[in-house]
Formats: structure tokens, C-alpha cells, sequence
């Protein structure tokens, strides 16, 4: 017979979230923990991040194009992905505003789409483009937490995204 050790509760959240270190709980009486795509109060996101690279001149040069005066809501994003993989972001949203979607993709990475989802997994807005820049615009009329989620139609490679707020 094995013997099967429970791990309390919340040492479980620690091992299993993908929220940053400082926004865990740490025990089941601490407040509830926080979106790792939820901006700290006070604590504004960097179009682009911090980085120089060619992914985040890329999305500050879309930015410009698609939601000039827009203030980043999430952190600047990379991930790699291959064809037919996806990833969702989450993003929490303020009903009544309009926030814009933006991702891009390196040169290898030919088709990226993004879909905006509702808390009920509902299609609420999406690319129509076939290349490697998307952006989706979306009005939500309920505040809560919604999803971008790119799909890697076509290539391989590192892409990026970030959801900014429509002035």
C-alpha cells in the first residue's frame, strides 16, 4: 500500500498558480490572490515591457498605428509557439471601456490569430487578418476577467501580446 500525503491547501495554490510570488496567498485567511494579468494599483504596465528587442518594437509601432493614447492594462507578454499551439492571457476588464488587443509574432510566424473571450468563453471580438500582427477591439458592458487567446496558424517562433485601454 502507498502511503498518499495530502499538502494543505494552501501550499497547493502556491505549487499549481502562475501568479507572480508576491501576489500568492499564502495561507487560506490571506485575501484572495490576484491575476498575474491584473495591473497593481498604482503600478503601471510598460508598452513593451522593458525590453528593446524586435518583438516589443514591433508591438509599440502596432500600438501607435491601432491605439494611439492607450494605456497598457497587462505586462508585455512572449511566448514560443508552433503551429496549431495556442495560449490564453488573461486580462480583467472594466465594463463601459474599450480596450484594444495587440500581439505580433517574429518573421517565422506567418498566420497569428486573437480571439476575445467573455467569462462565459464566448467569442466577443477577433482578428481578420492572415498575418502576424493581430488586433482585436472590444467594448465590454460587464466588468470581469476575459481572455485573449492567440492560436498559432501558421509557423513557429516567439510571439507577443499585450491589451491596452482605448482612452
Amino acid at each position: 500500500m502507498r502511503n498518499i500525503h495530502l499538502l494543505p491547501l494552501s501550499l497547493a495554490v502556491i505549487l499549481f498558480s502562475t501568479v507572480s510570488p508576491i501576489a500568492r496567498s499564502q495561507s487560506p485567511e490571506a485575501p484572495e490572490e490576484q491575476s498575474a494579468s491584473a495591473p497593481e494599483e498604482g503600478t503601471p504596465h510598460t508598452l513593451g515591457g522593458e525590453s528593446t528587442g524586435y518583438l516589443a518594437r514591433t508591438l509599440r509601432t502596432q500600438a501607435a498605428t491601432h491605439a494611439a493614447g492607450a494605456r497598457p492594462m497587462t505586462p508585455f507578454v512572449e511566448h514560443s509557439l508552433r503551429t496549431n499551439e495556442r495560449i490564453d492571457l488573461e486580462v480583467s476588464v472594466e465594463g463601459g471601456q474599450c480596450y484594444v488587443a495587440l500581439a505580433v509574432g517574429v518573421p517565422s510566424v506567418r498566420e497569428l490569430d486573437l480571439y476575445v473571450l467573455d467569462p462565459f468563453g464566448q467569442q466577443r471580438a477577433r482578428d481578420g487578418t492572415r498575418d502576424a500582427a493581430p488586433v482585436a477591439r472590444f467594448c465590454p458592458t460587464v466588468s470581469g476577467t476575459w481572455k485573449v487567446q492567440l492560436h498559432l496558424f501558421n509557423g513557429y517562433g516567439r510571439v507577443a501580446a499585450q491589451t491596452l485601454r482605448l482612452p
